[in-house]
């Protein structure tokens, strides 16, 4: 019976290419979670403005944005990822002719016992897995999960903004400031009731 091979260095390409790709994944899900975040921050900032809401409530509400942003992230991030998948994705970027994914799969099947094809023989599966670590030098991991722009970054910016506004918006509200406008006698004597004209006044009470 053929000796196991040392997949390490697959192993090794499939860790490095999984932790980029969950990276990547974690930004498209923080920036479409900053889409919803930024529009309930903008909401939150107007209310407190507006003073419909106390100013407390309002920080709730703005670290409860920020929590759904890493709460998007996270989820994002934490989807199944296969590692034959993976190794799919670093063959068919380095033209390595499914080699990667070939031997995992084989790999697996021998230590878990699962039946296989019955042409497919250990002796053929073997060689497909030290085949398979041989290629590992010239896979790239790079191609197989390259960084990109996430696809919701124009409107996760355009909801920034839009409550960057919101927050520096001078909002104008009544004037509750007394104003005397006159009084309809400005020449009586001492003890004389008189009328002050004017708006926003606190009625006077009599004792």
């Amino acid at each position: 019976m053929a000796q196991p091979t040392d997949t390490s260095a697959i192993q090794r390409l499939v860790r490095g290419a999984r932790v980029r790709i969950r990276t990547q994944w974690a930004l498209e899900g923080a920036t479409t979670a900053t889409v919803l975040a930024a529009a309930i921050a903008a909401l939150s900032i107007f209310a407190v403005r507006m003073r419909a809401v106390a100013p407390n409530t309002g920080i709730y509400l703005l670290v409860a944005c920020g929590l759904l942003i890493v709460l998007g992230a996270v989820l994002s991030a934490s989807r199944r990822l296969d590692d034959e998948l993976v190794a799919r994705r670093i063959d068919r970027a380095s033209n390595l002719s499914d080699r990667l994914s070939t031997a995992i799969a084989f790999e697996r099947a021998l230590r878990a016992g699962t039946p296989v094809d019955p042409d497919t023989t250990h002796d053929l599966m073997h060689a497909a897995i030290r085949d398979g670590v041989r290629a590992a030098p010239r896979a790239n991991i790079r191609a197989a999960a390259p960084f990109s722009v996430p696809k919701d970054w124009r409107a996760a910016l355009g909801f920034l903004v839009i409550s960057a506004l919101v927050a520096g918006l001078a909002i104008p509200r009544a004037d509750r400031n007394a104003r005397i406008f006159g009084i309809d006698k400005e020449k009586a004597r001492p003890g004389t009731e008189v009328t002050i004209q004017g708006e926003n006044l606190v009625p006077a009470v009599r004792k």
